[in-house]
């Protein structure tokens, strides 16, 4: 081998190193800034930190209760009250049809075939939404367009998964709602409508560029590179607005909006009727999709994506402009109203969960 042979074989070795360390460089550059952005805005501290003064008040109102588990007992009808590890295929079992996003459970250990006749029979049809049948926060939800997708997916991640028709409608929400079988009190907490990351193309810049001049952004990109490559190098024309993160998760770049402007009687009256329809469901947050905030505050024309319980947060206290101190007094709110509705609901004779019973789901 001649010396050029010898010159030009050790830069081609050198080239796949030094996009690695390029790209490496990168990332580290991003994660310090996003370290600043997270360290600078409170929607992104740390619960454990957060929830200090809130964790002294729930082991207050567990005094009085008498029980360390007093808020099983909000929702007879979920396991642990929604606080830990409820199953979402069992939950939507119980959401009336007219509510439910068609949906099916596969298993990691089907055959391909088993799960072509499951979503046959389901009558779904791609775009579909997969999502672990228990999870929280966006893990390992995902918008899949094809069969190999889901394949894929099953393969990495081998657990049980929901798989639901994806809903196509504009507006995502938020809502907590209560009822107090006592009293027969009931009302609205929280509403949220989410705003899902996006870009507006400008003809010239590529959307990880755009994503790189807002915070929210930035805190996606590392992922998006690594799941969107392809989508994060293209440069969308001017005006076109680009939904990046079709997931609406606070944690995958989704802005949570305050509207809790829209609560009135009449649509605390219209949640009252789908409470109704929940067996044994006294404290919960509805996420859904509607064609838009009108349905919303009417509760019509709305599809249920999940019933969260207890566990569930006040979401509307996660909008930028929502102040610290109302973020702490809407959990304090919340926590009082779940520990009224659930002695409320132990009187009537529903026990709270045992320790060996909580302790199988952690």
């Amino acid at each position: 081998m001649d010396i050029n042979t010898a010159s030009e074989q050790s830069q081609k070795n050198e080239t796949p190193s030094l996009l690695l360390q390029a790209k490496r460089a990168i990332v580290d550059a991003l994660n310090q800034k996003a370290w600043f952005i997270r360290l600078t805005n409170k929607e992104y501290w740390h619960s454990n930190i957060f929830f200090i003064p809130v964790s002294l008040y729930v082991i207050y109102l567990a005094m009085r209760a008498r029980s360390p588990l007093f808020f099983s007992a909000a929702n007879p009808s979920i396991p642990t009250g929604g606080m830990i590890g409820e199953n979402k295929a069992d939950i939507s079992r119980w959401i009336p049809p007219k509510y439910r996003p068609k949906n099916t459970v596969i298993s990691p250990l089907m055959f391909v075939s088993e799960i072509s006749k499951s979503l046959d029979t389901a009558g779904l049809e791609f775009p579909l939404i997969i999502k672990p049948t228990v999870g929280a926060r966006g893990f390992l939800v995902k918008k899949i367009h094809t069969k190999q997708e889901i394949l894929t997916h099953i393969e990495q991640n081998p657990t049980l998964f929901l798989i639901e028709e994806y809903i196509d409608y504009p507006v995502e929400a938020a809502v907590l709602y209560w009822r107090n079988p006592e009293t027969n009190e009931s009302g609205i907490s929280s509403v949220t409508v989410k705003e899902f990351l996006h870009v507006i193309g400008n003809g010239q810049s590529s959307i990880k560029e755009l994503l790189m001049r807002n915070q929210r952004g930035v805190l996606q990109i590392p992922r998006l590179l690594e799941e969107q490559a392809d989508l994060m190098a293209s440069i969308p024309e001017l005006g076109r607005k680009i939904i990046v993160e079709p997931i609406g998760n606070h944690c995958r770049g989704t802005k949570f909006l305050n509207f809790n402007h829209l609560i009135t009687p009449d649509m605390v009256a219209a949640f009252d009727k789908i409470q109704a329809d929940l067996p044994d469901c006294y404290l919960f947050r509805l996420d859904l999709k509607t064609p838009s905030v009108s349905d919303l505050q009417k509760g019509k024309n709305i599809k249920i994506l999940e019933i969260n319980g207890v566990g569930s947060d006040p979401a509307h206290i996660f909008d930028p402009t929502f102040p610290l101190w109302s973020m702490y007094a809407a959990y304090f709110s919340l926590w009082r109203k779940i520990f009224e509705i659930s002695t409320a609901v132990h009187r009537r004779g529903v026990p709270y969960m045992r320790w060996a019973e909580f302790r199988l789901f952690l």
